[in-house]
């Protein structure tokens, strides 16, 4: 597991240094490696967007902790060289969400995606059994470097702030699929692609923890979301645009240590 980033030393600031001030340092520090980097001013302004917003939507408490983790994310992935993931692609990225916990009336969060409607003005069902055998297929020769229990997803809730956490399940699907309005079942099963943990708070929207589950936890999580979301296998799913930037492609423990950090 990597260490912890230093974030002050990182921005070359004091740590008793405010938060517009930290701010303006981690914008300098943005430019700096995109600069680097030979990245065009598009990229820059669009990862400058993302991190005023969430600077602008959370309270002083957790700005700190917000910075940090989306730095050290950014610096893992430039050493992975993924360094193009604000570019548009012809496929587009799509999650079914498996909630844990029942909304609210108010479900203006970025972590709730839509679903286009059908012809007929309804959403598209996936049939939940047929799901999570796919995700077991999928995940058969994956192992998850941690236990997930419901106790676990609770404790990591409570530690972190996050809310509602869910099951993500990305899929890829041709964006011509979507522009007619029509999805049916079998073409979201047919590109089913990656399964994660979205454990984002609030406007955070980087927080994201890249898990690949085993047959087991796919079985353990299963019942979890049916005793929280009254045995719904009505799924949400939209276009992600950059809530979740294109190709972040994280490994477990390096998330891990970021948000625990």
């Amino acid at each position: 597991m990597k260490a912890p980033l230093d974030i002050f030393k990182l921005f070359k600031v004091e740590p008793t240094a405010d938060l517009p001030k930290i701010k303006s340092a981690y914008y300098t520090r943005t430019i700096e490696l995109h600069t680097q980097e030979e990245l065009d001013s598009a990229i820059i302004n669009a990862e400058l967007r993302q991190i005023q917003l969430a600077y602008e939507t959370v309270n002083s408490e957790e700005k700190l902790n917000s910075y940090r983790t989306r730095y050290s994310l950014n610096c893992f992935l430039r050493g992975k060289h993924y360094t193009g993931f604000f570019a548009q692609e012809s496929m587009g990225e799509y999650y079914l969400s498996i909630p844990f916990c029942e909304k609210g009336e108010n479900s203006n969060y970025p972590d709730i995606l839509t679903l286009p409607k059908l012809k007929n003005g309804e959403l598209p069902r996936v049939n939940l059994e047929h799901l999570v055998n796919l995700l077991n297929n999928t995940c058969a020769k994956t192992t998850l470097a941690v236990t997930l229990t419901k106790e676990k997803m609770v404790a990591i809730n409570n530690l972190h702030k996050f809310h509602y956490p869910q099951l993500l399940v990305r899929v890829k699907i041709p964006k011509h699929l979507l522009s007619s309005r029509e999805l049916s079942e079998s073409e979201i099963y047919g590109h089913v692609e990656q399964i994660s943990l979205n454990a984002s708070s609030y406007r955070c929207l980087w927080t994201l923890i890249g898990c690949s589950f085993s047959q087991s936890d796919i079985l353990s999580i299963t019942p979890m979301a049916i005793e929280e979301y009254k045995n719904s296998t009505r799924f949400n799913l939209d276009e992600i645009n950059s809530l979740w930037p294109f190709d972040y492609h994280y490994e477990t423990h390096d998330i891990q240590s970021a948000l625990l950090a």
